[in-house]
């Protein structure tokens, strides 16, 4: 998603974001359209009926509780959803949906499927084209939902113009007999992502979120041993604080969310406030979260190198940056702000600097990790620049 926003930004093009709501996706799924999807499949016979059986043959009664006692609904068979909380729920749904992308794709947009999120973006000349565009898909998704018995949420339904400059656009636009309103900001799988893509909004939210688990550690350590508090950290402030990290770690945003790691441990760790945390955290062999950003860099940059282009694609010697890939073409400043160019950069400076002495990319994946990781324990990187500067 942010790859197709920048690039087209970058081209002088006009980018459109709508992020789809749908009304009780799960369960409102038809169970009529997810089997006969399934035959399209050719999932047939005893397989066929054995989804039947999971989706049809499943009894469920309501339970009230007042003041004069408790009282039981008659038993009713389900005819639609899919049961949430399921490993197969999922999966069904996914099916239910797998044609929309075919129904709404055209030349210069991009569909973007996850369960029951539903995106697109277009990119154009102008808000005025962005928006006939929308609205044409729009009627086409509207006409699928009610061919496949799901409903759009209008009034969750978020679009955001992407552009470089604040231009003058319309608060809204006509859709049937609603209205669907611009907004500076939507929410993709759990990514705040705002019009500029610079993740302000994101990072703020984040670390008002990881304030209140430093308070909730600080709480716990009197309590609880030391290996407790870990797990907390570990659960309640890491998993949040790295959740996404390629995309909005800029080096303003990362280094706000940096000074709350270092508070969070030096509450784990029982130092003073104002107490250095340079050597604790290789001590106890944690990652900085810049590293963690340097690390998850190079494991995309190794897992989706046919992607990209390297420096010697157009001759077989064997030369010093011959394993550097090449950063794409861009003529804005915006584009070097892209995850894919602060990963290339950090990519090719391991190949130049680091390879083979640290660890080879040509070892497995895990193998990479595991020493990459006991590498910048060892450094405490406190910023990117700190690593392309080693």
């Amino acid at each position: 998603l942010t790859s197709f926003v920048r690039q087209n930004v970058d081209s002088g093009s006009i980018v459109m974001g709508s992020f789809v709501d749908l009304s009780k996706a799960f369960d409102l799924a038809s169970h009529d359209v997810i089997l006969a999807k399934l035959e399209e499949l050719v999932v047939r016979g005893c397989a066929l009926s054995w989804f039947r059986s999971y989706l049809d043959c499943r009894p469920w009664k309501v339970s009230l509780e007042s003041a004069a006692g408790a009282s039981m609904s008659d038993t009713m068979l389900s005819t639609i959803g899919v049961p949430q909380g399921s490993l197969l729920g999922p999966l069904l749904f996914l099916i239910l949906v797998n044609d929309l992308p075919r129904t709404l794709e055209d030349p210069c947009s991009l569909i973007v499927n996850y369960a029951d999120d539903t995106n697109f973006l277009i990119a154009g000349q102008s808000v005025e084209e962005c928006i006939v565009r929308s609205q044409l898909k729009f009627e086409k998704l509207q006409c699928w939902l009610a061919q496949n018995g799901l409903a759009l949420n209008e009034g969750k339904t978020q679009c955001v113009l992407f552009q470089t400059q604040k231009r003058k656009h319309p608060d809204s636009f006509a859709f049937g007999r609603q209205s669907m309103f611009f907004s500076d900001q939507a929410r993709f799988l759990g990514v705040q992502v705002d019009s500029c893509l610079n993740f302000r909004d994101h990072t703020k939210e984040l670390c008002s979120r990881l304030t209140s688990v430093c308070f909730c550690i600080r709480k716990l350590r009197p309590v609880t041993s030391k290996s407790t508090i870990m797990s907390a950290y570990f659960g309640l402030f890491l998993a949040r604080a790295r959740y996404g990290i390629v995309f909005w770690a800029n080096p303003t945003n990362i280094e706000q969310v940096f000074k709350l790691q270092k508070r969070a441990l030096r509450i784990v760790l029982g130092i003073p406030p104002l107490a250095t945390c340079r050597g604790l955290l290789t001590r106890e062999g944690l990652l900085t979260l810049p590293s963690i950003l340097i690390l998850e860099s190079l494991l995309h940059c190794l897992k989706h190198r046919e992607q990209y282009t390297r420096l010697n694609y157009n001759h077989k010697y064997e030369t010093r940056n011959g394993l550097s890939l090449l950063i794409p073409a861009h003529r804005l400043q915006y584009f070097k702000h892209s995850f894919e160019y602060r990963s290339v950069t950090i990519f090719n400076h391991f190949v130049t600097h680091l390879h083979p002495d640290v660890c080879s990319i040509e070892s497995p994946p895990e193998t990479f990790k595991r020493k990459m990781k006991c590498f910048l324990i060892k450094n405490e990187f406190y910023s990117v620049a700190d690593y392309l500067k080693f």
